[in-house]
């Protein structure tokens, strides 16, 4: 039973990976050719990656750190992730 459980939370932990760089693949944390910034917080990321899983903010932040994100403040003088995204192409 043990088993299971431990398995169960591996594959959840790689999911949980998994989805983190798949949202992240067209975002980085710091400017560059190309990109422009979008800044969010750890809520908004959460809610945006809710319909796949359930990401506790803690992993997010985690993840972010990580990945050498850093905060900014918004122009409503809110504090949010530095963030930015890859223009692309619509057709």
């Amino acid at each position: 039973m043990e088993e299971n459980r431990t398995d169960r939370d591996q594959v959840k932990q790689e999911f949980m990976q998994q989805l983190l760089d798949s949202y992240f693949l067209v975002r980085r944390p710091l400017p560059e050719q190309g990109f422009f910034q979008e800044n969010k917080t750890t809520q908004q990321i959460m809610q945006e990656l809710s319909p796949m899983m359930v990401i506790p903010s803690e992993d997010i932040v985690e993840y972010m750190v990580a990945h050498e994100y850093s905060t900014t403040t918004d122009a409503d003088g809110s504090v949010c992730w530095a963030i930015w995204r890859r223009l692309t192409k619509m057709d």
